[in-house]
């Protein structure tokens, strides 16, 4: 595939890929997907750091909700408040982190 630009253009998107540690064609990629109104900005490499370790920290959460789930489902049914609780803080975090990546915090 082919894009034409004028040499500055070329020089300025070159530059703007340098600076978010990404390489010319997939700056191109995801501004061109993500600029139009579905994302501020492309991910630079501290953002991709931090979503991996909200995933890691979502899968724990999950992993948490399931295990209480798993207990209520049992014949005794009864699961400690401080579990729940702990749980619930975790989602409330993990909701700030993500609503601070795409913007909205």
């Amino acid at each position: 595939m082919t894009v034409r630009m004028k040499p500055d253009e070329h020089r300025i998107l070159c530059e703007r890929a340098r600076e978010v540690g990404s390489s010319f064609s997939r700056y191109l990629i995801e501004c061109g997907l993500f600029e139009c109104g579905l994302r501020r900005g492309i991910l630079t490499p501290d953002d991709r750091q931090v979503l991996q370790f909200v995933g890691f920290q979502v899968a724990k959460v999950g992993t948490n909700l399931n295990q209480i789930a798993k207990k209520l489902n049992t014949a005794s049914g009864t699961v400690d408040l401080n579990h729940l609780d702990a749980a619930l803080v975790e989602v409330q975090e993990l909701s700030g982190s993500l609503k601070y990546l795409i913007g909205e915090a």
